[in-house]
This record gives C-alpha cells, structure tokens and sequence, in this order.
C-alpha cells in the first residue's frame, strides 16, 4: 500500500469512519468492526480525493451512467459522475413518489444505457443488489459496481451470481493490516478481526429476481424452433454462435469440422461467399445436422413482402438451408409477413426469424423509438418471430436475445464495432452469444471457442435464463 493511502487511512480513522467495538449490522451479526463513510460530506478534502480515486477506475470501467447506492453514496457518486462527465442517475430507496411525476429513478437516461453503481461499503451485496433490480426493471444494464470498502465477507461473489462485476478501493483484511503496522490498533484486536472476516462469511443474496428458466420457456413461446435451440444449447452446454464471416465456402467448413460441436449456431453471410450456390447451402445444412446446430444466415432483409418473398425462395434458395434468417424492422410488418408467406405450411415450425432491435456499432440507428417499433412487429409474429439481435434485456422472455460484439478482450476495432465480455452480454440480457474474430482469426480456434463456451454458458446458465 502506498504512503499516500496510508495517509488517507489515518484521515478516515481520525474521522470516525473506522470504529471498534462490538455493532450489529444489517444483516444482525455482531461485529468487531463498523464502517461508515457519512461522516465523511463533512470533510470536503477527504470527500474529494476519495471521489477522485473512484473516478480513475470509473473511467476505465465501461458504463453511460452512474448511480449511488442511497443513502450513503450519493455525495460520492454525484462528484465521481461530474470529474467523469458522466449522467447521474438517482434511485429512490424509498419507492416512486406519490406526486408530482412519481419516478422511481431521477436523471435522464433510455432503455438500454449501460449504469455503473457506486457504493460506500460491500458486505453482502444486498444494498446493490436492490438498485440493480430497480434499474433492470426500468431497462438499464448493470454489470459493474465500484466500492470503497469490500468487508470481504462473501459479497462480491454474491454479486458475481448476479452478473456484477466489483471493483473495490480497500479491503477490510488489508486495511486492518495497515492499522496495525501503524501501531494503531493492537495485535489483539487484529487478530480477532481477521478471525471475524474469515468465519463469518454472507450467504448469496437472491434480491435481483429471477427470470424464466429455459424450461418455462419451452412451455411459454409460440415459435417452435425456440425448444429446438434450447435443447441444443442444454445438451452441448453452450449458448455461442459463431460468426463465420469468411469469403469462401471451403474455409467454412473446415470451421465447423474445427468448432461444431461447442456452438449451438452458425451465422453466415452468404452474399460474401464467392463461390457459394444453392448446393453449398444444403451442404451447409447437411454440417449442422451432423454437428447439431441451427443455421442462421445474415440476409438483413429489409425490403417489401414482394421482394423479400422473392428473395427468401430465390436463386440461393435461402429458405431450403437456413433455419433462421436476419430481419431489418425498417419496411415495417410486411418484410416478416412476406418471409412467412413465401415458406410452404409445413416448413413454418422449422424457419424462424431474428428482429434486428439493436446493434453493437458505434453511432448505429437502431435505438429508442426504432428498437420499439421492432418489438411491436415481433409480438404480431410470435410463432415466427424466435428473437432478437439486441444489445440489452429488451422485449418479452418468450424471445431469445442474440448478442453480437462478443469477445474475451472488450475492446473495439478501427471500423466502430464495440466488444463486450462474455459475462457483460449475459448480464445485459443475452441467450446467445455471437462470436466471430475473437474465434476465427485465433491461432487455435478451438481453444478459444472452448473458452468462450465455458464462460458464456455458466454465466448463461448462472442467470437461469
């Protein structure tokens, strides 16, 4: 630890932030130790320079918005939100008001803004967990939290269950440790507390409400390939589809020879592949019976139902090889209708189609008042309709949310797409995982998709969605 936290240990300690005794806290266990960080609006100094450190991992951490835990975070987080220029956005620990425009939450934002959560002190996770659920419930993504102070006494593993990743300044072991090497407390009372942290530990919180289990699903959507894929994604215990943006059809499937038996999909383009035919597309086909996964080519249609109806059955006879096919909402309801229309009736259970709600490009459209739009077309088709391409929990659980931009390294490319980490995607709302350059430019292929079928489905399957 630096001299300079050093010093400001001593500050919080002189302060009262730190006391000894014996308190009972929220959860009713007795403790040797209590931490509270209110006294601390009284100090302007000390309230700046911790906001500042709060405000060097808050720009390195990715989020649209910042939220203090209430009460005791507010201060904090109002001047981490203005060092940052960051929006801050307010929960009202008490509920919506019963006047005026009765808000939950206080602050401009829109449905799918991704929030960071600041709190002054972590022991079981519930404070935060409460937030969360409230800025789930009105559309916002949470999958970071930043604390002062982590007890260490189980609760960033709670949140962890719950799809939130903590970044904490202190540690309760550490900071003991530093107060005793600076003669401030006694051995005693160090060991007595390190004895605390480490029998003492909180049992996962379950305020962050569940959504429907996959077997609820099976039971509630209308679309019939939605139990199909689910029950592909249960056997393999994987929810990746692989993005296979290649230029020749060998290469693709030398891929699926590679990776077939860890994705549940294969999307491809294939308008890019040049030497792709109407034959290529039932060998396509013929692969993923073997391997067991579904097909989805990225036609983006977004025309007319004449047209699109025409282009479905048309020279590359997308329709005979593709059990799902990409859909732009731009033309309206009819682009999904002709689609429909232009499948013989007892193809309709085994063809689906995926709404285009969202992007994960820099700058995209697709947003606000669109993204609604497209969720209305979906709920006129629920038995064609299997999901959407999205990039937050949006629309009904009888849809399966596809998310693309999905890599180990959340970073972004020169082109304006954004990455994001499989855990981040599913605790945005994500069922599949779209996964592309991460794999296919690997040096080994399989043990990146291996990887990423590893995380994705635990965090999937964590979530029980």
């Amino acid at each position: 630890m630096l001299r300079d936290d050093r010093s400001l240990l001593r500050k919080l300690f002189d302060l009262g932030v730190v006391k000894f005794g014996s308190f009972t806290l929220k959860s009713g266990i007795l403790s040797p130790v209590y931490i509270s960080f209110r006294s601390v609006v009284s100090d302007c100094e000390l309230l700046t320079s911790l906001s500042e450190i709060i405000a060097e991992v808050v720009k390195r951490t990715e989020g649209d918005q910042v939220c203090g835990v209430p009460y005791g975070a507010l201060a904090i987080a109002t001047l981490v939100a203005n060092q940052c220029k960051k929006p801050l956005i307010i929960c009202r620990k008490e509920g919506a008001k019963t006047h005026g425009t009765k808000q939950v939450i206080e602050g401009v934002f829109k449905s799918g803004d991704s929030c960071i959560i600041i709190d002054d002190v972590l022991t079981s996770g519930t404070s935060i967990c409460e937030v969360t659920n409230i800025l789930r419930k009105e559309g916002l993504t949470v999958s970071n939290a930043i604390v002062l102070l982590d007890r260490c006494q189980g609760g960033a593993e709670n949140l962890r269950e719950h799809g939130i990743d903590v970044q904490s300044i202190f540690r309760l072991d550490q900071v003991i440790k530093e107060y005793a090497a600076m003669g401030m407390i006694e051995e005693e009372l160090t060991l007595k507390i390190e004895k605390f942290i480490a029998e003492t530990p909180t049992g996962i919180v379950s305020k962050i409400p569940n959504y429907p289990m996959q077997a609820d699903r099976l039971t509630n959507s209308e679309c019939k390939l939605i139990p199909k894929l689910l029950s592909i994604m249960k056997s393999k215990q994987t929810n990746l589809c692989l993005s296979a943006d290649y230029t020749s059809f060998e290469a693709i499937e030398k891929i699926c020879h590679q990776v077939g038996n860890y994705i549940c999909a294969l999307k491809v383009h294939h308008d890019i592949i040049e030497d792709f035919s109407a034959e290529k597309g039932l060998m396509l086909k013929e692969l993923s019976e073997k391997y067991q996964f579904l097909v989805v080519e990225d036609r983006k249609f977004a025309d007319i139902g004449n047209t699109v109806k025409e282009q479905y059955a048309g020279k590359f006879k997308v329709s005979d090889w593709a059990d799902i096919v990409t859909v732009h909402g731009i033309a309206g309801s009819g682009t999904v209708e002709g689609l429909k229309t232009a499948l013989p009736e007892e193809m309709l259970q085994e063809r689906a189609v995926l709404l285009i709600a969202e992007m994960s490009s820099d700058g995209s459209l697709a947003v606000g008042d669109y993204s609604k739009g497209v969720l209305e077309i979906a709920e006129k088709f629920p038995d064609f309709v299997m999901g959407f391409v999205c990039q937050s929990r949006i629309g009904s659980d009888k849809f399966l949310r596809w998310m693309p931009g999905i890599h180990l390294a959340a970073e972004g490319d020169s082109l304006g797409q954004k990455y994001k980490l499989p855990e981040a995607a599913v605790a945005q709302g994500a069922d599949i995982l779209i996964v592309g350059r991460c794999i296919i430019n690997a040096d080994d292929p399989v043990a990146v998709v291996k990887e990423c079928q590893k995380r994705g489905y635990a965090a999937w399957d964590a979530f029980g969605y």
